[in-house]
């Protein structure tokens, strides 16, 4: 943080101004923490929000190299208003000494909930403690180990502090810069759980969880509470990109249920109002049953773009519940006009009926009649022609039914060896270490010169069972 403070002197009044040494300049993290860094800012370009208060004018610079960091707030000294802080100063040096200065600048920070400058305090008492200069900046490569180590840890302790005391008073951009450093991602999820986001701070509060990956399940329920559907499912399509399932598996449970509760209440709205009596079916395939006046005229009750997503999403999940209601919501886009079942690529061609299949089998229903129709999309897609997803679908559902010693011989008979993979299926290696068998994935690294592979195969298979 560069922050510029200039008084108004006779100078001044002559129409000069004389900048004043910024004691704030030279930020002891900027060799040890980046992200609060003194070069964050350009202490050559001087801002136009400058303000005249109490005969002081206080400017802060620009952000150069991180534009989301927090800005630290213009030193505003009124002389007049902080006459007895500067006095008290001066008194309790007499009495205690630097130390005591120190504690008393700090207390009184706190009590004004200045945090940057706060900030600034516990790194002049932190260094003070140490023996070095209040202003000490340099890389600490002459200190001594023990001292290194102080001043780290005390810098960690005091981005803690002030970010804590940021965080609980509802500055959460501001409050995660300063604890970012510190590592202790569950102090910060617990704080923010114990607040009820404010119309202020409602976005700062979702780009925590699900941006910086601090809580995604509270993330996307904010999401899902505050900005709807449509809303969420965009957030979700870009923020859980290559995340590993374990992640994503956290939205689509969310938006699985929440699409199915609003689906499955706007279709028994529409049967009560047209049969006069409550439905009495618990689920969307019951209740669809035997009414195809519901999907009249291309009639559908809800957004079909966001039951497709939604959907599609589900494959991601593990938990018989949820998977249940995909099922569910499946069953219902197979009852929709044709035209309202938008097509994919294979595997899932045919959407819904494929979908159905699939999110059956993970539930333990129907197996293989689904392992036996992902099987046949594998063999009849050609992976040169197309891609090698239908391959790849087939292989992973097969490892997610625990079936690894047959997904490591389908992987052998049927991926390529030249054409790049999405990653969707677990390796060989992954499908070897699964089962502990190491002897196809030694003969595949030996056929494709791959020493490496070879190496982590001979290597594992040594504590093998097979051995």
């Amino acid at each position: 943080m560069s922050i510029h403070v200039r008084y108004r002197s006779e100078a001044a009044d002559a129409g000069k101004v004389a900048p004043q040494a910024n004691p704030l300049r030279n930020h002891p993290l900027s060799h040890q923490l980046p992200a609060i860094s003194c070069a964050c800012y350009d202490d050559r370009v001087q801002s136009s929000n400058s303000h005249r208060i109490g005969g002081v004018i206080g400017s802060f610079c620009t952000p150069k190299r991180f534009p989301d960091l927090p800005i630290g707030p213009t030193i505003l000294l009124n002389m007049t208003d902080n006459q007895n802080a500067f006095t008290r100063l001066d008194t309790v040096l007499g009495e205690g000494g630097p130390a005591a200065v120190l504690d008393q600048l700090i207390d009184t920070l706190e009590s004004q909930d200045k945090h940057h400058e706060l900030f600034e305090a516990l790194k002049m008492k932190l260094r003070h403690g140490l023996g070095l200069p209040l202003r000490y900046n340099d890389s600490g490569d002459e200190l001594d180990e023990a001292t290194r180590q102080g001043l780290e840890e005390g810098l960690i302790e005091a981005c803690r502090h002030v970010g804590t005391r940021l965080l609980e008073s509802g500055k959460l951009r501001e409050g995660w810069m300063y604890l970012r450093p510190v590592g202790d991602n569950n102090v910060i999820r617990n704080i923010l759980a114990d607040q009820q986001p404010t119309e202020d701070n409602l976005d700062e509060h979702i780009e925590l969880c699900l941006q910086e990956g601090l809580d995604l399940r509270r993330g996307f329920e904010l999401m899902l509470s505050h900005y709807g559907t449509c809303n969420s499912i965009t957030t979700y399509e870009s923020s859980m990109y290559g995340q590993p399932r374990v992640n994503r598996q956290i939205g689509a449970e969310l938006l699985v249920n929440h699409l199915h509760q609003e689906l499955f209440e706007n279709v028994a709205g529409h049967i009560e109002r047209e049969e006069e009596k409550a439905p009495t079916g618990t689920t969307l395939a019951e209740l669809v049953e035997g009414r195809d006046w519901l999907f009249q005229d291309g009639s559908y009750h809800i957004d079909t773009t966001h039951l497709s997503s939604v959907v599609r999403f589900a494959r991601d999940l593990d938990d018989a519940a949820s998977l249940q209601l995909a099922v569910d919501l499946a069953a219902y886009g197979d009852c929709l006009d044709e035209q309202l079942q938008y097509p994919s690529e294979a595997p899932f061609a045919e959407f819904y009926p494929a979908h159905r299949k699939y999110l059956n089998a993970l539930i333990g229903n129907d197996v293989e009649e689904a392992v036996a129709y992902y099987r046949e999309q594998a063999e009849t897609c050609d992976p040169y022609e197309h891609s090698t997803i239908a391959i790849e679908v087939y292989l992973d559902l097969l490892a997610r039914l625990s079936r690894n010693t047959e997904a490591i011989q389908e992987t052998v008979r049927l991926l390529p060896d030249n054409l790049p993979t999405t990653g969707m299926a677990p390796s060989l290696l992954d499908l070897s270490e699964a089962c502990q068998s190491f002897e196809q994935l030694k003969q595949t690294c030996r056929q494709k010169d791959d020493l490496v592979g070879y190496t982590l195969g001979l290597l594992n298979s040594q504590k093998s069972p097979e051995n």
